[in-house]
């Protein structure tokens, strides 16, 4: 065989190859970040509040596990409600990515839901994010509510910096649940509430306060869903009962930079506010 044809079989055999590896990666299912390069993988087997297979001991060993991690879940189908105890708030110390969506049956609607079941001494966030660059998504928060007049609580509290909280439910959807105090309060920086997608979308339903930030510069609140956060109140007291709020009371910032883009915002009542912003600048 002529030189030249060996070469051209050649080139076509190595043709045929490269398009036949490239459909087979194309046909994968993609993967977030952590879910490609995750340190370490961990399963949430059972709702119990401690112990093995519990959250809590699901996030116990990512803290514990440096670099990024992924927690998933795997309780049987449908539906699962965490309470979270009397052992308290959950503080998230190291990246993670905590993907409810990975409980099986899961599709439009969060299939794991977690809720407080103690009473705070101190109020505050009942799980604490304190690691930077994290992702939560596919979860639901219910029943965070103030166990006193004096004390708030909060669902998910974001002091740390560059997190994707993105397709979540904060509230009840069907009125079955006490409404969350405050959804999720963020301290941190350059943090994204929401997203571009319509998967991104968070869910804000029947909270006394949906997203406050206080003294933080550069997030984003963008393309989420909050709706009747006020709840027909007639004094709201020492909350704000809004969609949205700022405050400049932790610090010299002035929450600078923030980005409120593309949300639907309905049904704060007249005792409540849309968005309410206080002490920011260049919003």
């Amino acid at each position: 065989m002529p030189l030249s044809s060996e070469i051209q079989r050649i080139s076509i055999c190595v043709g045929i190859c490269v398009a036949l590896l490239s459909m087979s990666l194309e046909s994968r299912p993609r993967r977030t970040a952590a879910q490609a390069t995750a340190t370490l993988e961990i399963i949430v087997s059972n709702t119990n509040d401690s112990g093995a297979g519990s959250f809590r001991n699901a996030v116990a060993q990512a803290n514990a596990s440096p670099g990024l991690d992924l927690i998933k879940f795997s309780i049987g189908t449908g539906v699962q409600r965490i309470l979270i105890g009397p052992l308290g708030r959950i503080e998230i110390t190291d990246s993670v990515e905590i993907d409810g969506a990975s409980q099986p049956g899961s599709g439009t609607s969060p299939r794991i839901e977690l809720s407080k079941n103690y009473v705070a001494a101190d109020g505050g966030g009942t799980i604490r994010l304190m690691a930077g660059s994290c992702r939560i998504h596919g979860l639901r928060f219910v029943n965070f509510i103030q166990s006193s007049p004096d004390l708030y609580v909060i669902a998910l509290e974001v002091q740390s910096d560059n997190n994707l909280i993105y397709g979540n439910v904060f509230g009840s959807e069907q009125g079955l649940d006490e409404p969350n105090d405050t959804a999720v309060e963020v301290t941190g920086n350059n943090n994204t509430i929401g997203g571009d997608g319509a998967s991104d979308t968070n869910i804000f339903r029947k909270n006394y306060r949906g997203i406050h930030l206080s003294a933080t510069n550069r997030n984003t609140i963008k393309g989420n869903l909050i709706v009747q956060n006020n709840l027909g109140l007639t004094d709201p007291g020492s909350f704000y009962s809004a969609g949205i709020t700022t405050a400049n009371d932790n610090g010299p910032q002035s929450n600078d930079g923030l980005q409120i883009v593309g949300n639907v915002i309905s049904g704060a009542g007249d005792e409540g506010y849309g968005i309410k912003l206080s002490g920011t600048t260049n919003a």
